[in-house]
């Protein structure tokens, strides 16, 4: 398997990777910004995520934005997190110089006039209530704010608070533009099909027409669990458990291995029909439908947990197994033969994963934004790894995890009468 190759113009990380046998091309272009990067209040950054499709230099208006899309086969929109505003573009392989002409000039030109800035914020009002509307959502925003606290940086949606959203001016806009949308503070990642030698040329001359800027970081507050159980009521028929674990010592900055190590804990635990909280839960006691383990990496912690849902007349037993499971297999790890055919899995995924022009320029986007040193991982050296971990290792390390008091989040209805 081949590497991409990574040029450094005017600050940007750019990747290429060409790959002959496709008709398409992807491109990817990440700012280090988001909500996280606001101050007290925030929603901004998505704000100005939305603003940018509504006209540029080149392509003045929605409209003309997209005939120029439909005339040549273009896709083309954003996202916007905590800590990253991303842009994302699918072209044919014969279109690749219009796609990035027309996305560099979205993201790099927009007018921000301030009829489109009201009207997006009436349509990410919509959105806000879309969104919140959601009992789950609901119970997720409660879950964050009894861990890290309301406000914490940890704590916020990408979308932003309504509120502050509908005071945004055109000047703050401007700022966020001159301050982040610049060459050293973005990834640009483009796989597929397509001329490696005018590629270049072109995201050279875009990069290069620009003030350099900085690359943006963060600070992030410290944060201790109100309480260890949170009940949030909504209207649900059933009841939702979460138990989950923090620790400070392993963040996304951990090292590839250590961050593999504990995928094949959440896969063993409960990421699949096989897992230990399936076969036990559902295969064995029929009293879920689903069960699974979740883990997850941010800037100063990461967390492991373990979740499913179940009837009223069940929920004491479930919670219970859903906490001593895990740490059953901290404890006594599993059969060999079993832990080999995890290993295979898992291996086997890393290679199916790699199969599309979408997929490669998404996990060489990640490795990229969340790199020190450039460094970029080919899906053998991932399967390399994943072989020379040994249960052993996967268990000291998951010990870690459970050697912390949990978190248990529980959702139901108030009718509901729960001994917790």
């Amino acid at each position: 398997m081949k590497r991409p190759k990574i040029h450094i113009i005017n600050g940007a990380v750019v990747a290429l990777y060409t790959m002959k046998e496709v008709e398409s091309v992807s491109v990817s272009l990440d700012f280090y910004a988001g909500c996280w990067h606001e101050g007290a209040d925030w929603g901004a950054h998505h704000l100005l995520e939305h603003v940018v499709f509504d006209g540029s230099e080149k392509f003045p208006t929605d409209e003309e934005n997209e005939m120029f899309k439909e005339e040549n086969g273009l896709r083309v929109g954003g996202s916007t997190g905590g800590d990253k505003v991303g842009y994302f573009l699918t072209a044919p392989k014969t279109k690749i110089v219009e796609g990035i002409t027309l996305l560099f000039d979205q993201v790099f030109r927009p007018i921000l006039r301030e009829a489109d800035i009201e009207r997006e914020k009436t349509i990410i009002a919509q959105e806000y209530k879309d969104r919140w509307s959601s009992p789950n959502a609901r119970f997720g925003r409660a879950s964050s704010d009894n861990v890290f606290g309301k406000g914490h940086t940890y704590s916020r949606d990408g979308m932003g608070e309504i509120d502050y959203v509908k005071t945004v001016t055109r000047d703050d806009l401007l700022q966020i533009q001159k301050n982040f949308m610049t060459p050293a503070n973005c990834r640009i990642v483009v796989v597929g099909n397509f001329d490696e030698e005018k590629v270049l040329k072109l995201i050279k001359t875009e990069l290069e027409s620009h003030d350099a800027g900085e690359l943006r970081g963060l600070t992030i507050a410290d944060f201790t669990p109100k309480e260890f159980v949170i009940r949030h009521n909504e209207d649900v028929k059933k009841v939702s458990i979460y138990v989950e674990w923090f620790i400070k010592k392993y963040t996304i900055y951990s090292t590839l291995k250590e961050r593999l190590t504990m995928s094949i804990a959440r896969y063993l635990i409960g990421g699949s029909m096989r897992s230990i909280l399936m076969k036990e839960l559902r295969m064995k006691r029929g009293w879920v439908y689903g069960a699974g383990a979740s883990l997850g990496f941010a800037p100063t912690y990461s967390y492991f947990s373990a979740d499913t849902s179940t009837e009223v007349a069940k929920f004491n037993e479930v919670m219970d197994l859903l906490h001593k499971l895990p740490v059953e297999y901290g404890q006594k790890g599993v059969e060999k033969k079993d832990y080999e055919r995890a290993i295979n899995y898992m291996k086997s995924s890393q290679l199916i994963a790699y199969d599309s022009p979408r997929a490669i320029g998404g996990s060489i986007a990640s490795d990229l934004y969340r790199s020190v040193d450039n460094k970029v991982y080919l899906p053998d050296e991932i399967v390399e790894i994943i072989g020379s971990i040994s249960q052993d290792e996967v268990l000291k390390m998951i010990n870690e995890y459970f050697s912390t008091k949990p978190v248990v989040s529980i959702l139901a209805s108030k009718e509901m009468e729960l001994k917790i």
